[in-house]
């Protein structure tokens, strides 16, 4: 039983480890198809010669780039172009500090209305197209 509770508490402190180590912690979230084009077309444009940006590199973009640009947008007036219409979803993880979750989490908070509340999910994928909106017309 003891040899159980010391394994245990090792594989807790390695995953923490990781996390701390590795600096964020995975977020899951489906988004249609259409996205996950987008994004791949976005980290093939922003690739470099010797850096190769990955599908999750270019979804961290663009949740950067999402969050701010709603955030700079007090009226509430910046909504992005929907990628509705596509049947297919796609589960992906992207990697994510905890300051940027507890941004997502503020937005999600914010757009929640009595009644209807926002997971961090659906506000992370409203960050994802606003800032493949605000990408895409930067690096047309």
């Amino acid at each position: 039983m003891r040899t159980s509770m010391s394994s245990e508490r090792a594989r807790k402190r390695t995953k923490k480890s990781r996390d701390v180590e590795s600096g964020g912690r995975q977020v899951a979230v489906r988004l249609p198809t259409v996205t996950i084009q987008r994004a791949d077309a976005l980290a093939e444009r922003i690739s470099q010669p010797g850096i190769d940006v990955s599908r999750s590199g270019a979804l961290r973009v663009a949740v950067h780039r999402g969050l701010d640009a709603i955030e700079a947008d007090k009226k509430g007036r910046k909504r992005p172009m929907e990628d509705s219409g596509d049947a297919g979803q796609t589960q992906t993880a992207v990697r994510l500090h905890d300051d940027v979750i507890e941004r997502v989490d503020a937005l999600a908070a914010r757009i929640s209305q009595p009644g209807l509340t926002v997971a961090r999910s659906e506000a992370l994928r409203l960050a994802i197209l606003c800032g493949l909106d605000e990408l895409e017309a930067e690096h047309a």
